[in-house]
């Protein structure tokens, strides 16, 4: 069994490891010190472009250097972290733990840089709005997650970016950047012990511990909007984006079998469901997207959605409401129970895949900082055997039920009339 571990490495540092056979390891090192603690937006994410530009021991031209010679490495800015990730063998570990350790611990914020640096991030910005005007997700997570990364909240506003000053970054980086704050997460093949001796040559020297650190914002990591339903206009197009999320108050430890999900959306959508091939024979719609789950401690978020045209929208609710109560009511039936059992495939964990590696890491720090530990480690193919169809029925009420929250998002070329309000929608939906 592949071990999967959350380490104190003291002063409230974190080291998140697991291992492969691999003989490359996958690093991601930074700090728990993201947007959400931006006192004035775009600080965290102008911060971490900064990192590239220098530090006391390497200019601008030899961090690009060696960024290609040997680390390979990119940065990320979110809501709650800064990360720097790397994915090279393992006999360059020592290199690149020494690159990141110097751009993240050892950089030095100049001025030289910091105008050309608007810039680049303020083409960003455009780039992000381009892409926001027809992208439902930005919209429709954001009435949900108070943690959403939705513009402006990570990248800032025009304004915000243009007064960026030395003085903000270095507020952010004195009062974000501590050891209290830092975290490592990586996948490889070293025993655990070699890890820590890594860590405490290359990051425990450099780091700062800060005596009176408090986090900005008291924030949940979990959903704690209130339900809604948002109609975004966009004349430009064609047709109408839809997302729909139901939030069900199971949380991680609750389920009974950890299966249930692998058949949710083969019922409630799928290209093979019943409710697509309904709506799509009937010309309704243009695309449907299969049902996904997001899982907290407390909650599951499922969430699907479809493209259609303006004038189907309420029609396409009535269907979907009469279908899901059939499921309500009937559940799903043997036979498609059965058939689903015997065609379910597996991943392959390790498949020889850098973005794998790197994926499989990153979801240690989500895990950690979505539900503040690891799942429990199960075999699925013997939980999946112990599945009963009465329990995934029984299952898919609590998911269908009225004591649920829902959210609903329009995007496209619409008016408010073109849809059923919030109170009409989950009357429809939910039981």
């Amino acid at each position: 069994m592949r071990s999967k571990k959350i380490i104190q490495l003291g002063d409230g540092a974190i080291l998140l490891y697991t291992t492969t056979k691999r003989k490359a390891s996958a690093w991601y090192v930074g700090f728990l010190g993201g947007s959400m603690e931006d006192k004035k937006e775009g600080t965290a994410h102008f911060l971490e472009h900064m990192l590239f530009k220098g530090t006391n021991n390497r200019s601008y031209e030899d961090i690009n250097r060696d960024k290609f010679e040997i680390a390979s490495l990119n940065a990320l800015t979110g809501p709650y972290y800064t990360l720097v990730e790397a994915i090279r063998t393992n006999k360059l570990t020592n290199e690149t733990l020494e690159f990141m350790s110097d751009l993240l611990l050892n950089n030095k914020l100049s001025n030289d840089y910091i105008d050309k640096e608007k810039g680049v991030i303020i083409e960003e910005l455009k780039k992000e709005l381009d892409y926001l005007k027809t992208s439902i997700n930005k919209y429709h997570y954001s009435q949900i997650y108070i943690s959403n990364s939705n513009y402006p909240k990570t990248l800032g506003s025009y304004e915000n970016i243009q007064s960026m000053t030395i003085e903000d970054l270095e507020e952010f980086k004195s009062r974000n950047y501590v050891k209290q704050n830092f975290i490592m997460a990586v996948t490889t093949r070293y025993p655990l012990y070699k890890v820590k001796k890594l860590y405490k040559k290359y990051f425990e020297p450099k780091l700062v511990y800060a005596s009176n650190y408090t986090p900005l914002l008291d924030y949940s990591k979990e959903p704690s909007k209130e339900e809604s339903l948002s109609v975004v206009l966009n004349k430009e197009m064609e047709q109408v984006a839809c997302k729909i999320s139901i939030v069900n108050n199971v949380g991680i430890d609750d389920y009974k079998n950890k299966t249930v999900n692998d058949y949710l959306g083969t019922l409630l959508g799928s290209n093979t469901s019943p409710l697509y091939i309904e709506l799509r024979s009937k010309g309704l719609i243009y695309s449907f997207s299969r049902m996904s789950s997001m899982r907290f401690n407390n909650s599951t978020i499922y969430t699907f959605g479809f493209n259609a045209s303006a004038s189907n929208l309420k029609n396409i609710i009535d269907i979907i409401g009469k279908y899901f109560r059939e499921v309500y009511d009937n559940g799903m039936t043997q036979d498609i129970f059965d058939k689903k059992s015997r065609n379910l495939e597996y991943e392959d964990d390790e498949a020889v895949s850098t973005v794998n590696l790197l994926n499989r890491t990153r979801n240690l720090i989500y895990d950690y900082v979505e539900m503040g530990k690891f799942l429990k480690p199960f075999k699925w193919l013997r939980e999946h055997k112990k599945l009963k169809l009465d329990y995934l029925n029984e299952y898919y009420k609590k998911v269908l039920s009225k004591d649920n929250k829902i959210y609903v998002t329009y995007l496209g070329n619409l008016t408010e009339d073109d849809v059923y309000s919030l109170e009409e929608t989950k009357s429809k939906l939910l039981f």
